[in-house]
């Protein structure tokens, strides 16, 4: 009867096995669909909710409606990257060597952003300008290693100064000659007094508009900005809170 009973328990178990195999097998058949549907239902839901979001916010039809929206739209930008509450910029710059070029060249300088921190610029200058020129400021975005110095962006630099355009490029905190750190695209700390990580890149390309509107080859009536990755969202920031982009 032991042997008996021990077999007809390895027979039950082995029977329960199968169940469980036919029952797993049912689930998997049924959960994608099951999850599916719960993702479509969520992602339903989120989207209107979003619209419904969007559809609250009232929107310039006319260019009157535009213009009387820009001060506050402005003022609520200008809070929320809490950039003002900096000191205004007295960059200084100061000329640390100059590359000649066929059709340019280039003034290698250095200017602070806040009293002891130091940014190296190029300012590429076309050889043969009488009389003020428009001008160019180029924020580089997020190439931590190279920053100013990436080729294509020497390209673009230098194809706008032959064109008779001056450019002013620099590195942007936390790369190429400032010293390389990743963690610098991530800063939360300084949210404690009011201060975004845009914020400090809005705050970086005022001291850079200072130092290009100080030129006398510089037309200030004719500043124009450009950028790359962080640098076109900078460039989008920039001209919504300066008239003189």
């Amino acid at each position: 009867m032991h042997i008996i009973g021990r077999f007809a328990l390895v027979v039950a178990l082995c029977a329960a096995c199968v169940l469980a195999q036919d029952w797993e097998r049912e689930v998997r058949a049924l959960r994608p669909a099951s999850v599916a549907a719960r993702e479509q239902a969520l992602l339903d839901y989120v989207q209107s909710r979003a619209q419904l979001a969007l559809d609250a916010i009232p929107h310039a039809r006319t260019p009157a409606q535009a213009d009387s929206a820009r001060p506050l739209l402005q003022a609520q930008l200008e809070q929320s990257l809490g950039f003002r509450r900096l000191p205004a910029p007295d960059p200084q710059p100061r000329i640390a060597g100059v590359v000649q070029h066929d059709g340019y060249f280039i003034e290698k300088l250095v200017y602070q952003s806040l009293p002891g921190v130091s940014v190296p610029a190029h300012l590429y200058i076309p050889s043969s300008l009488k009389a003020p020129a428009p001008a160019i400021l180029f924020y580089t975005g997020h190439w931590y290693a190279d920053s100013m110095a990436r080729p294509d962006f020497q390209a673009f630099c230098i194809n706008m100064a032959r064109l008779g355009f001056v450019v002013l490029i620099f590195d942007t905190f936390g790369q190429g000659e400032r010293g390389i750190s990743t963690r610098d695209h991530r800063r939360v700390e300084t949210l404690l007094v009011g201060l975004s990580q845009q914020g400090l890149a809005a705050y970086e390309t005022q001291c850079a508009l200072a130092v290009l509107l100080s030129r006398p080859e510089v037309d200030p009536a004719r500043i124009g900005m450009t950028g790359a990755s962080g640098g076109g969202y900078n460039t989008w920031i920039t001209a919504a809170l300066d008239d003189r982009i």
